[in-house]
């Protein structure tokens, strides 16, 4: 049994205050997009189990920015771990 948040578990979400979620068919990357070339990255243990990088592109600088950093606790339930994804996933559509 998967003790983290999933991919699948993101999808379900599928809009958050107007910014839609979608999965890279290819790399399997969480995106989030706001329809105005503005995107969020945020893929649960892209790098390592247990964190979630929240990373930010847009279409008019091409560049990637690291913005947070979210670490699931393994003594926490998958709905709350879920329910912080949200939170920090608010705080960074604040942000930019």
């Amino acid at each position: 049994m998967n003790q983290f948040i999933t991919n699948v578990d993101v999808l379900g979400l599928e809009e958050i205050e107007g910014w839609r979620v979608s999965e890279c068919e290819m790399s399997g990357t969480i995106e989030w997009y706001d329809g105005n070339g503005t995107f969020i990255y945020a893929t649960p243990h892209w790098h390592e189990p247990g964190v979630v990088p929240f990373d930010t592109h847009t279409n008019e600088t091409a560049e990637y920015e690291n913005v947070k950093k979210l670490f699931l606790q393994k003594n926490t339930s998958r709905a709350l771990q879920l329910e912080t994804y949200i939170k920090t996933l608010k705080k960074v559509i604040n942000v930019i």
